[in-house]
């Protein structure tokens, strides 16, 4: 989970003056795809200080190719949509996760012996 260092508020009923902070964002439901070099995802921002409250779903796109790599956060019930772009560095780190969980998965179904082959590098 991510503690947010300025995180979301909104009012804790219609018409209130008092509001409630979501601080904590969790991502979930993630999938890497090594052929697109994409990471998609479910954010949930959750408020600890009032458990009452609910959860605000989200999405978190991360495109690595492209004419614009970007980081995509939307949370509708916030009226949120963000995209930042990615410079070069950060599209090498984030293609790096996606090949490094790739290759993790494969040899550990390999070396459990859940499949019978040999892993190799690559897609």
């Amino acid at each position: 989970m991510i503690t947010l260092t300025t995180p979301p508020t909104i009012a804790t009923q219609l018409g209130a003056t008092s509001s409630s902070s979501y601080a904590k964002m969790r991502i979930m439901d993630i999938t890497a795809d090594p052929v697109a070099q994409s990471i998609s995802a479910a954010i949930q921002l959750i408020d600890t200080a009032n458990t009452n409250l609910p959860m605000l779903i989200g999405s978190l796109s991360i495109m690595t190719q492209g004419n614009s790599p970007s980081v995509e956060i939307a949370v509708p019930a916030l009226n949120l949509s963000n995209v930042v772009p990615l410079t070069s560095a950060e599209q090498t780190t984030v293609q790096g996760w996606i090949t490094a969980l790739q290759n993790n998965i494969e040899a550990g179904l390999v070396s459990l012996a859940l499949i019978a082959g040999a892993q190799s590098g690559g897609i």
